[in-house]
This record gives structure tokens, sequence and C-alpha cells, in this order.
């Protein structure tokens, strides 16, 4: 074989190889740019939906907050039928509404609400006053029953937003705030640890 004919030779399989190697090169370019889409996708649609379902939580956050406050409109209701409250005194009766609600009208404190209601309809028959009462406990539970329900979507929505991976998309967002209203009896067992000035960590003697 001649010199010019082994140089040929070799040229012809540099070529090959050169032709090999750049195809497996794109090949694999290929491949890991599929993979990048592939996960820019996924990243994509999970940002996305948290980002929706964060707003979506919102969203129902504000429409229990309106069946919560619909219970004011109830109560004012009864005491309208039941107790004779005329329209007027609306103003009035949003100013003690917290209270009524935290409880501090009922038990030992009932006469305070019985005042009030007759400083508003003095005509008002105090044989009725029981039945009445009964009506606003039951708007009451039903009241804390749907508060329990926002105040569970508040703990999801403070959890999607300060902790991980949630936190690196709703960071920023700030978390809902919604005022608790809780009875008379929860706030004095939580702020002294006591109920009904009964000693729960007392010693036996």
């Amino acid at each position: 074989m001649t010199q010019k004919a082994i140089t040929t030779s070799w040229r012809g399989k540099g070529n090959t190889m050169l032709s090999n190697n750049g195809s497996a090169a794109f090949k694999g370019l290929v491949i890991f740019g599929g993979l990048a889409i592939i996960l820019m996708i996924v990243l994509g649609t999970w940002w996305i939906g948290l980002s929706n379902g964060e707003k979506s939580l919102v969203n129902k956050m504000e429409a229990q907050e309106q069946v919560i406050e619909a219970f004011f409109d109830k109560m004012w209701k009864i005491l309208q039928q039941q107790a004779g409250v005329a329209n007027e005194y609306k103003e009035s009766f949003r100013s003690i509404y917290k209270d009524l609600m935290e409880g501090r009208y009922s038990g030992d404190n009932k006469g305070q609400m019985m005042l009030w209601i007759q400083e508003q309809n003095p005509q008002f028959d105090t044989k009725l006053f029981d039945k009445l009462m009964v009506s606003i406990e039951a708007q009451r539970e039903g009241f804390f029953v749907e508060q329990k329900k926002i105040i569970a979507m508040v703990n999801e929505h403070k959890n999607m937003i300060e902790l991980f991976p949630g936190s690196i998309v709703l960071g920023g967002r700030p978390v809902y705030k919604y005022e608790v209203i809780s009875s008379a009896v929860a706030k004095q067992v939580m702020e002294t640890r006591q109920e009904d000035n009964v000693d729960l960590f007392k010693k036996k003697e």
C-alpha cells in the first residue's frame, strides 16, 4: 500500500470517528435539553398550582367570614322578633355583639342582657326572656362551629406560606388575619389556668 493510500485511509477513519463523536454529543445535548424542559414544566406547574391554591384558600376564608358575619343579622332578627327591639337600636346592639358572642351576657351575667333589652324596649315581657336566651345560645353555638372552620383555614394558610417548600413561592404573601372571638370562660382558662375559680392544679391535702 502506498503512502498516499495509507494517509487517505487514516483520514477516512478520523472523519468517521469525528462524525460519531459529534452525533453522540448532539444526542446527549438533545436528551439534556429535553430533561431540562420537562423539569421546567414540572416546576412551573407546581409553582402555578401552589399560587392558585393559596389564592383559592384566601377566597374560601373571605367567604367563610361572610358566613360568620351573617350571625350578627341572625342574632339581631331574634332580638327584633322575640324581644321587640326596634331597628333604631341596631347600632347599640352592635356595640355589645362581641361581648354577647363571648358569653358575657350569659349564665350569671344574663341579667345584664335583660337590662339592655329593657332599656331598648321597656314593654318587654320578662316571661319570654328564658326562651330568648335559648335562641341566643343556639346562635352562639352555630357561630363557634363556623368559626372553627375559618381557624383551621387560617392555620393551613399560615403553613402554606411559612413552611418549605411552599415558602419559596408564597413567602412574600401576607398571612390571612382573622380576629378570633373566644368564649369568656375559655379566655379565663387560658389566661389564669383556672375555670370558674377551680384550681386545676390544686394539690390534695
